[in-house]
């Protein structure tokens, strides 16, 4: 019980951390700024596949790696680190060139030095994911945003302009990386073992899940790319923070229960009825928190970033609110990569990927053709999200036997109880005088019409869903 109450509090930590970040650095720095660092991390992200080499998650899967097969794959992760150090180096100029910004050279080597850092202390994390010490893993990204906030913030007010957010990056990421072998190291201290015969198995399926997780990247990276091409870094900017604002109650509020839940669908792999209960609760549980907090996000976008951002960043209100609501359905269709990898179907979510990004890819290019704008980036996700992407809950529902029947009512019960706060906000918004006024009151009257439903007409599933969380220790 400690354990997931320490989670959950680290969790909104790091949700407040982030938030508190990005709205004192919006003070501090341009949209432009914003648009470089988004550039980058398009990048690093894409990148970063090819260092982790999708080494945890085989670990994570295989039941039996024992001590030597352990210490194989530290050592392999150092050296793709390097390789891939060398390897941005190398790109960067060619990247620059085709963002059109030669100031991006710069950036991308300083931001590559993530890659020499950050394998120092993976696999330390997947063991703590695989043994389910998941307040370790909570506090050890408390402390990396941390770093990260104070970092940035005082590099910004000394001046150092878009390489602020580079400094609290790489901050993050050592103090993570420190952190992890300072708590692991009596979990596995890698002795002086290449034995490259006895991990094939294992590098064959962190090779597909590497190849995996390079297309998704790629897939949820595509817009920027396409964006910082043909609309320049303001508007990738102002398009980013949208972005990032619906990501965020993702990233955060779904690894609670996604981190513990890919170890136990490992577990679970061959009892696919219990399989199914738990991967329906699991998800359940996600969309009770998203499907308001996206929705409130959506209901008050403009007052929020003109209160919290500034005048200067209302512009990408309009595109908040649309990637709001296709941030619902990424919310409930991302618990189903746990799935394909518990069964041992990372190939499956490879093809799914390059599939999804040439799909989005031409959404992007259509969209943009006809209405260069952010807002016709965001009408191309939202496209894509409600017709495309059910091709994926299909290959999830078919590889993990899923009665995706109850998934959808549940679902749907969260979205019909959320329909009074959707409506209340939207009533109460018109004709009051005062951001800061109309802002408060729709923030007020979203929370006690979404609680008053759930008191109302969920009480008892939300009480039982609690249940099952406090069970995940």
């Amino acid at each position: 019980m400690r354990s997931v109450k320490w989670t959950t509090l680290t969790t909104v930590g790091n949700v407040l951390l982030q938030l508190g970040q990005m709205i004192v650095l919006a003070h501090l720095l341009s949209p432009e700024e914003f648009g470089l660092m988004a550039m980058v991390l398009v990048v690093i992200r894409i990148l970063t596949p090819l260092m982790q080499a999708g080494f945890s998650q085989a670990i994570i899967q295989d039941q039996t790696v024992d001590q030597d097969q352990l210490s194989t794959l530290y050592w392999l992760n150092l050296l793709l680190g390097l390789g891939t150090f060398g390897l941005l180096a190398l790109l960067a100029p060619k990247i620059g060139l085709f963002f059109q910004e030669e100031g991006l050279t710069s950036l991308l080597r300083w931001s590559g030095v993530a890659f020499l850092i950050l394998p120092l202390g993976l696999q330390y994390q997947a063991l703590f994911a695989k043994k389910l010490q998941f307040d370790r893993l909570a506090t050890i990204q408390l402390s990396g945003h941390l770093a990260e906030f104070a970092l940035s913030v005082v590099a910004a007010l000394k001046g150092a302009g878009v390489y602020a957010l580079i400094i609290g990056f790489l901050g993050r990421v050592t103090i993570n990386s420190i952190l992890s072998i300072g708590l692991g190291y009596r979990l596995h201290r890698p002795g002086w073992v290449l034995q490259i015969g006895r991990v094939r198995s294992l590098v064959r399926f962190g090779a597909f899940e590497a190849a995996n997780q390079m297309a998704n990247l790629v897939s949820a990276q595509v817009d920027k790319l396409i964006i910082g091409r043909l609309l320049g870094a303001e508007l990738l900017g102002l398009y980013s923070i949208a972005w990032e604002l619906i990501i965020l109650p993702i990233a955060r509020i779904n690894p609670v229960i996604t981190r513990v839940a890919f170890p136990v669908y490992a577990r679970l792999q061959n009892d696919p009825v219990t399989l199914n209960r738990y991967y329906t609760q699991s998800v359940s549980v996600l969309m009770l928190f998203n499907i308001p907090v996206l929705l409130g996000i959506g209901l008050v976008a403009e007052e929020f970033l003109y209160l919290f951002y500034g005048p200067q960043w209302v512009a990408a209100g309009t595109t908040l609110s649309i990637l709001a609501v296709t941030g619902i359905a990424k919310a409930m269709g991302n618990p189903g990569g746990g799935i394909l990898l518990a069964r041992g179907r990372s190939d499956l979510g490879f093809y799914w990927n390059v599939v999804w990004t040439l799909a989005l890819s031409g959404l992007l290019w259509a969209f943009l053709s006809f209405w260069p704008t952010i807002e016709a980036a965001a009408m191309a996700q939202l496209t894509g999200a409600y017709t495309i992407a059910w091709i994926w809950h299909y290959l999830v529902q078919t590889v993990g036997k899923l009665d995706y029947g109850a998934l959808l009512r549940k679902t749907g019960k969260w979205l019909v109880l959320s329909l009074p706060m959707v409506v209340g906000v939207w009533l109460v918004g018109k004709g009051v005088e005062g951001v800061a006024w109309r802002f408060a009151l729709k923030v007020c009257t979203g929370i006690l019409l979404y609680a008053g439903s759930l008191w109302l007409f969920g009480r008892q599933e939300v009480t039982h869903l609690w249940q099952m969380i406090k069970q995940t220790k």
